[in-house]
């Protein structure tokens, strides 16, 4: 991979994180889920991309990192050269196994005329 296409796929995760953060944020919100805390119970997340062109099985996972990073409480990025934090969808407290325990995600090939679309679910234990 170039040097140009490795940054301007670096621009698009950070896009990713991003959109997952302002958006699982409203959505957690919207349905009035408080927000994580150290003590909460691990979390499994479920992702399914509805995509123009297939994943192979060892890429797919990998797909799936901006989400994942987007859902924790804060997100880390680089401004001016500092590192800065932001919040983020606030759905897991992080991204270790003692607050995701499971991740899964699938695929669904669609035409080119129509849209692709990403749906997430956090199960929340009770």
């Amino acid at each position: 991979m170039s040097r140009g296409a490795a940054l301007a796929q670096h621009e698009r995760m950070k896009r990713w994180v991003s959109w997952v953060a302002v958006n699982g944020n409203r959505a957690r919100v919207i349905n009035d889920t408080p927000a994580c805390t150290p003590e909460d119970a691990p979390r499994q997340v479920h992702v399914h991309q509805e995509r123009h062109g297939e994943l192979d099985l060892d890429a797919l996972p990998g797909s799936c990192k901006p989400i994942i990073d987007g859902l924790t409480r804060q997100v880390r990025r680089s401004v001016k050269g500092k590192m800065t934090y932001f919040p983020g969808a606030r759905l897991l407290w992080d991204d270790k196994p003692r607050w995701l325990n499971k991740i899964t995600v699938s695929q669904t090939v669609v035409p080119k005329y129509e849209p692709t679309k990403v749906t997430i679910i956090v199960e929340i234990p009770e």
